[in-house]
C-alpha cells in the first residue's frame, strides 16, 4: 500500500483518481449512488438499496481489501466504486460502479485498465467481467480495456449475462 497526501492510504493511482479502501465517511456518496435506479439496474443489487443494505455494503468493504473507493485526485470527490475480486468465478472478477454524475467522463475506463495491469503485474493470468446484455455503457469499457466477449462462458440464463475476459498473456487466450 502507498501513501499519498490527497490521501492516507491508497491501492492505486491514475492521472485522475485514487482507488483506497472504502471507510466511514464514504457512506453519503455512497448511498447517494446507490440510490439511483439507473445505475443499480446493471449491478448485481438489481435494485436501489435502503440506508440499512447501504450501511452493511459499506461494513463488509471497509474489511474487504478488493473492493476500493474512487476518489478524485486532489479535491477528494467520489468517483465510484471499483473491485476485483474472486468471488462467483475461479479468476478474479472485475467490476465498477460509477454514479450517473461520473458516466461518459472515461473514468471507468481509466481506473478499470489500470486495475487491471497492476493486477497482471502481480502474475495474474486472467481476469473476467461480467456485463448485462444491455449494459451498454459497461461493454463499451470492457472492450476499450481490452476485454474480449467469450460467448462460450454462461451464467444464469435468466441474468442475460454477457462473460468478458483478459488474458495477461493474450497467446493463452
Amino acid at each position: 500500500m502507498q501513501k499519498t497526501e490527497e490521501s492516507s492510504e491508497y491501492v492505486l493511482k491514475t492521472g485522475r483518481v485514487l482507488l483506497r479502501p472504502f471507510r466511514d465517511g464514504d457512506f453519503k456518496e455512497l448511498f447517494s449512488m446507490m440510490s439511483e435506479p439507473e445505475v443499480m439496474k446493471y449491478t448485481g443489487f438489481k435494485k436501489t438499496q435502503t440506508i440499512e443494505q447501504v450501511h452493511k455494503s459499506l461494513e463488509g468493504w471497509k474489511k474487504d481489501r478488493s473492493v476500493w473507493c474512487a476518489e478524485a485526485v486532489g479535491n477528494g470527490e467520489f468517483i465510484g466504486w471499483f473491485m476485483l475480486k474472486t468471488q462467483r468465478y475461479e479468476q478474479p472478477e472485475l467490476g465498477f460502479m460509477l454514479p450517473k454524475k461520473n458516466w461518459g467522463r472515461g473514468l471507468a475506463t481509466e481506473v478499470a485498465r489500470a486495475i487491471i495491469a497492476y493486477a497482471f503485474k502481480q502474475g495474474i493470468q486472467k481476469i473476467i467481467a461480467t456485463t448485462l446484455e444491455d449494459n451498454v455503457k459497461s461493454i463499451s469499457v470492457l472492450n476499450k480495456i481490452g476485454m474480449k466477449h467469450n460467448p462460450d462462458l454462461k451464467g444464469n440464463s435468466k441474468e442475460r449475462l454477457l462473460f468478458f475476459e483478459a488474458f495477461r498473456n493474450p497467446e493463452n487466450s
